[in-house]
């Protein structure tokens, strides 16, 4: 049953859906003006808030020096290069291309990423990949670049077969 659960878990709820939505439909009950309502007052808050970010944005801007934007177009460039250059670090160092575990020198098996890894995977470390060794006493978990070492051979077989 948990692995039925499991394994349709987003048929079940896109089920649950449908009778809710039936059910919102069919009934009598003042359900839907409630819901309605709720809805209306939870957009117009939204509406309210944003309303009040932009028109900040907007008096703050009207107000900006030039000693300002340079400010702030020299702080973006400086945090792009940051990212940038780790992200170049992470692919240049072999530190990350290891192929067992870091702290007792074992086996490693890939694991499932979490959301932290998911980010920084888009933005600092392209081609990370979650690791953790196989030894239990061990524990070691971490991120680890991709086997780099499989997609040069393939680099090498397309430029091998090019020269020939």
């Amino acid at each position: 049953m948990k692995r039925f659960l499991k394994e349709y878990a987003i048929e079940l709820i896109a089920g649950g859906f449908i009778l809710l939505g039936i059910f919102l439909m069919v009934a009598r009950y003042e359900i839907r003006t409630t819901f309605l309502n709720v809805l209306t007052g939870l957009f117009s808050g939204i509406l309210t808030i944003l309303n009040r970010i932009l028109s900040r944005i907007s008096s703050r801007a009207a107000v900006l020096t030039a000693s300002d934007i340079l400010g702030i177009v020299l702080i973006l460039l400086a945090v792009g290069f940051i990212i940038w250059r780790i992200r170049h670090r992470f692919h240049t160092n072999k530190r990350w291309e290891i192929d067992a575990c870091p702290k007792c020198s074992g086996p490693i098996i890939r694991v499932h990423r979490n959301w932290l890894d998911r980010v920084l995977g888009a933005t600092f470390l392209p081609d990370a990949r979650r690791y953790r060794c196989m030894d239990p006493q061990c524990g070691w978990s971490g991120l680890l670049r991709r086997h780099v070492h499989r997609q040069r051979r393939h680099t090498e077989q397309v430029s091998g077969t090019g020269n020939t």
